[in-house]
C-alpha cells in the first residue's frame, strides 16, 4: 500500500486528512487530489511512451477510490482488498508487470492520471460519453445497476423514476455518473432544487447521513448498496435507476496500453476468473451477472513499407479544463507510521500535534481557499477533533508545504485510521 495523507497510531492513532479545496473563478476545481508518494512531473508521460514506460519499469500504477466496498476498501489490516483490486492484480500477472495502488478522491482520479499520479484508474467507473472527452476506455469488464438508498426506518415512496425523487434531499459521491444524473434529470428539470443535491467526497458519509437522518437517499450501485445493507440501518429503496457499465480509465492516446489491458480483460474472462471474483467478492452467481458485450476488434496497427520510414502519427490530448488539482506527500514531521508499519503509540485523551510536509503536485496555485481536511475514518473516532487548516499564503505548483493538526487521542483503546 502506497503512502497517503493519513497517519495513524496503534492503541490510540491518528485521523487521516485530505487536501480540498476550490479556486475563486468562475467554475470550482474538483477535489484536490490526496497524497501519493510516487514521483510525479509537471506534465504527464508522453502517450506514446505509456506502455513500453509501464513494461521497463516492471510496474503498472493503478488509481483507485477506497471508500466502495465490495469493489475497493481497506480491510482490517489497513490493505486494499475487493472486486476491483483482484482485477487489476489479475490483470498485472498477465501482462507481466506488479501493479501498485494509490488511493485518490474518486473526482481527482482523472486528473491524477494527467498528472502522472497513475497509469490507469479502476474504481468502479461507469462508461459514458462525456468522460470518453477525458479519458479512454478498457472494454466493459463488469454491468451493473444504479440504486436508491435510503433509512430502513423511514417508509420513502422512491421507484426507479426521476419524478419519485422530487422533493428529496438527495446524496451522491462526488464526480459519479449519480452527481451527473441527478443534474440533467432532476435539477435540470425542475424537479429538485438544487440546495436538495449532498455531494460528498466519500459515499460511506453519504450512508451515514441516511442513518441520522440528515438526507433521505444515497445513489450508488447496486453491489456497494447490498454491502451497506448487509452492515444494517439502510435498506434499498428503489434498483434499476440507471444501467452501469465499468470499464478501466486510461489516458487519452495511450492506445499501446489500452490494447494490452483489453487483450489481459479477454484471457480473464475466457478463463471465467471475472465470474470468479465477482462471485468471492459481489456475492453474485454467474447466472445473475450480465453479461458484457463483445469487445470491438482492434484494427491492425500499421506497418511501414520496407525501406520507408514510418509516417509519425501525433497523438493529440484534449487541454484540461483550467489546473489541475494535486498533492503528494514528503514526509511526516512528526508521529511517523512508517506507512502502518510501526505505528508509534498515544496515551488515551492526550492532545498532541500531528505534521507532515506535502507537495503541491499540480498546476494550480494553492491558496487561503485550500484547506487540509478530514474525510473519512475506519470509525467515527479516527478524527479526533481535527479541525480543517487552511493554507497560509499561496503554494506555487512543484513547492512544499507544512500542515500541523492540533488532535486529541481517542479514550478507548485501538487502532485508527482515517483520510
Amino acid at each position: 500500500m502506497k503512502r497517503h495523507a493519513m497517519f495513524s497510531l496503534l492503541a490510540i492513532a491518528l485521523m487521516g486528512l485530505l487536501l480540498v479545496g476550490c479556486n475563486t473563478g468562475a467554475e470550482p476545481t474538483a477535489t484536490p487530489i490526496p497524497p501519493t508518494d510516487t514521483p510525479v512531473s509537471d506534465q504527464p508521460a508522453a502517450p506514446e511512451d505509456a506502455w513500453a514506460r509501464i513494461q521497463a519499469a516492471g510496474t503498472l500504477v493503478a488509481g483507485v477510490s477506497a471508500d466502495y466496498p465490495p469493489f475497493e476498501s481497506y480491510d482490517e489490516n489497513f490493505k486494499l482488498d475487493g472486486f476491483d483490486i483482484a482485477l487489476m492484480k489479475a490483470i498485472g500477472q498477465r501482462l507481466g508487470v506488479e501493479v501498485e495502488f494509490n488511493d485518490f478522491a474518486f473526482d481527482g482520479l482523472f486528473g491524477a492520471m494527467q498528472l502522472g499520479q497513475a497509469d490507469v484508474a479502476i474504481s468502479a467507473i461507469s462508461e459514458t460519453q462525456e468522460r470518453r472527452e477525458q479519458v479512454d476506455f478498457s472494454d466493459v469488464y463488469f454491468i451493473s445497476q444504479g440504486v436508491a438508498l435510503g433509512s430502513d426506518q423511514r417508509q420513502l415512496d422512491v421507484t426507479p423514476t426521476a419524478d419519485n425523487l422530487q422533493g428529496l434531499r438527495v446524496a451522491v459521491e462526488g464526480g459519479t455518473v449519480y452527481e451527473s444524473w441527478a443534474h440533467s434529470d432532476l435539477i435540470d428539470q425542475g424537479l429538485l432544487p438544487e440546495t436538495n443535491l449532498l455531494v460528498y467526497s466519500d459515499v460511506e458519509q453519504a450512508v451515514k447521513d441516511v442513518q441520522r437522518g440528515l438526507v433521505d437517499v444515497v445513489l450508488m450501485d447496486l453491489q456497494p448498496a447490498q454491502a451497506f445493507v448487509q452492515q444494517g440501518g439502510v435498506a434499498i429503496l428503489a434498483e434499476d435507476v440507471t444501467v452501469q457499465r465499468f470499464a478501466i480509465a486510461i489516458p487519452k492516446g495511450q492506445d499501446l496500453l489500452r490494447r494490452a489491458i483489453n487483450q489481459a480483460l479477454s484471457q480473464l474472462q475466457g478463463e471465467k476468473l471475472i465470474f470468479s471474483l465477482a462471485e468471492q467478492y459481489l456475492d453474485v452467481t454467474p447466472a445473475d451477472i450480465v453479461p458484457v458485450p463483445l469487445p470491438t476488434a482492434e484494427p491492425p496497427t500499421p506497418t511501414a513499407a520496407p525501406n520507408q520510414p514510418p509516417t509519425a502519427v501525433p497523438t493529440v490530448a484534449p487541454p484540461p479544463a483550467g489546473c489541475i488539482d494535486g498533492m503528494a506527500w514528503v514526509a511526516d514531521l512528526s508521529f511517523d507510521d512508517s506507512n502502518m508499519a510501526s505505528p508509534p503509540v498515544i496515551p488515551p485523551g492526550q492532545s498532541f500535534v500531528k505534521s507532515w510536509r506535502v507537495r503541491n503536485s499540480g498546476t494550480c496555485t494553492w491558496n487561503s481557499s485550500y484547506v487540509l481536511g478530514y474525510d473519512h475514518g475506519n470509525v467515527p473516532a479516527a478524527q479526533m477533533g481535527g479541525q480543517p487548516i487552511a493554507v497560509q499564503g499561496t503554494v506555487a505548483p512543484g513547492a512544499t508545504y507544512d500542515f500541523n493538526a492540533n488532535l486529541v487521542a481517542p479514550t478507548a483503546p485501538g487502532a485508527y485510521q482515517g483520510f
